[in-house]
């Protein structure tokens, strides 16, 4: 399995914004991919030094191929433009793979 965790940072005034584009665009679109297990928005409980809210998108995946086919769509192309003029600080994307440990 694996985990993509896409970060960046919002100002607080944006946080319904950012949470209503999430619940009805970005999290929908991500899940109707297959291979898509969960995608969820993470946010800060504190504001940065910047004054801003961390936040990040954490999606699971059964496969590396089904999370390229996803980011390489279109519909997640056009999910993330009406996300992008949120975020205050240039995105980190970081993949992982979930080891199982035996």
């Amino acid at each position: 399995m694996y985990v993509r965790l896409f970060s960046s940072a919002i100002d607080p005034n944006d946080l319904p914004e950012v949470r209503r584009i999430f619940a009805e665009d970005i999290g929908p679109v991500f899940e109707s991919f297959a291979g898509c297990l969960s995608m969820e928005l993470l946010l800060g409980t504190d504001r940065n030094a910047g004054g801003l809210i961390d936040a990040a998108a954490l999606s699971r995946w059964k496969s590396q191929e089904d999370l390229t086919t996803a980011i390489e769509s279109r519909a997640v192309a056009e999910s993330m433009v009406r996300i992008l003029p949120f975020l205050q600080l240039e995105p980190v994307i970081r993949m992982f793979e979930i080891v199982d440990v035996e």
